[in-house]
């Protein structure tokens, strides 16, 4: 098991390499722009609601709201994991959330997007 902040880091990257694999791009969590109006009032929508300790929440109205032939909404919903990424393993124990939830989030809209065999995903089942 590696530590918070090497668990933290190893999933940001991860993120970092497959947004600019698909995107050609990665924004940093404060330096993120959207394309049109309504996908940052999700965005911030799923936001606040994290912030407010209601990850599963968050996550659900993602999934709720997604539309699979909308790249943006892959792109939301990545920025979305790694915004959740920052916070603290108690933070996410409070919430009944954890950072392997995070991981296999990820994985789940990539693969529902149609983007498969991302080993990195994988690999990282033996650091947590």
């Amino acid at each position: 098991m590696v530590s918070e902040e090497n668990a933290k880091q190893l999933l940001h990257e991860l993120v970092k390499s497959i947004s600019t694999l698909i995107f050609g791009s990665f924004e940093e969590v404060g330096e993120v722009t959207f394309e049109d109006k309504e996908t940052e009032e999700k965005y911030n929508r799923y936001i606040a609601l994290a912030d407010e300790g209601k990850i599963n929440d968050a996550e659900n109205a993602l999934y709720g709201d997604r539309d699979l032939e909308n790249q943006e909404d892959l792109r939301t919903a990545l920025r979305f994991y790694d915004y959740i990424n920052q916070y603290t393993n108690e933070y996410l124990e409070k919430c009944d959330y954890s950072r392997v939830e995070i991981k296999d989030g990820m994985d789940s809209v990539l693969q529902e997007f149609g983007y498969n065999g991302f080993d990195g995903i994988d690999a990282l089942n033996e650091y947590f």
